[in-house]
């Protein structure tokens, strides 16, 4: 009965040293963690494929001087527990780490102001280095907007594609501001760096030399989802 008592204490002295042996996510480890943070930069900028699509077109180059966040443990919703910024390559390191769960990331910035952190989750071992996949954050004052684009044709004495026409833009339901860009040789326009889920009016006017009225033709579109390129209905102007 004896043995048994100190037996019994011996296992529970030894659970409890184990226990303790066995450190929280942090430092005082010999394991580290390093990774490359990229930067995606949406200034609204479009181009056409050859199939005639439109896209924008991002640029993607190393984040530099980037603060990138670690979270001790696999709850993305505590508080970080240290940063680094990345350096001229883009590259972080965090060392001298426990084994466990980490979260690493960094912030996207969007063109509302709004700021996005882009995860990264990780288990450590005992030791080494482990590679964190690439982060990919945006910035750029296109970032979560939208854009429209259209054609503008011109009949009466001229028939064809409405060159260097002026075409205007404004949210509907809002008194101003207003927008106008003109069209290319091809008749084309654009409107970028606008917000989803509003609706935005569009037109243009036909020219009358001999009396001087102008006449608006216009058009409707809703801008559903951001990062996206809505086409407009073609407008014809009279010019007469």
């Amino acid at each position: 009965m004896k043995n048994t008592k100190v037996s019994t204490l011996l296992l529970s002295s030894l659970a409890l040293l184990l226990s303790s042996c066995e450190r929280p996510e942090g430092e005082g480890g010999k394991s580290a963690m390093e990774g490359q943070v990229y930067v995606v930069n949406d200034a609204g900028r479009v181009a056409q494929n050859a199939n005639g699509e439109y896209y924008f077109v991002r640029d993607t180059l190393p984040a530099v001087a980037e603060d990138v966040y670690i979270i001790y443990g696999s709850d993305v919703n505590d508080f970080y527990g240290d940063k680094i910024k990345t350096d001229y390559r883009g590259r972080f390191r965090f060392d001298y780490l426990t084994s466990g769960t980490y979260i690493v990331y960094a912030y996207s910035s969007y063109a509302s102001g709004e700021q996005k952190p882009e995860f990264r989750i990780e288990f450590l071992g005992h030791s080494g280095t482990t590679q964190v996949q690439d982060i990919y954050i945006l910035s750029g004052k296109n970032v979560g907007q939208s854009a429209i684009y259209g054609t503008i044709n011109a009949t009466g004495n001229y028939n064809g594609p409405a060159i260097d026409a002026r075409v205007y833009l404004c949210e509907l339901g809002v008194l101003g501001p207003t927008e106008d860009v003109r069209t290319d040789g091809e008749g084309r326009y654009l409107f970028t760096r606008l917000t989803p889920g509003r609706s935005y009016r569009i037109w243009s006017e036909s020219l009358t030399k001999k009396n001087g009225v102008s006449t608006a033709v216009s058009d409707t579109v809703y801008i559903e989802a951001p990062s996206t390129i809505v086409k407009a209905k073609d407008l014809t102007v009279g010019i007469y």
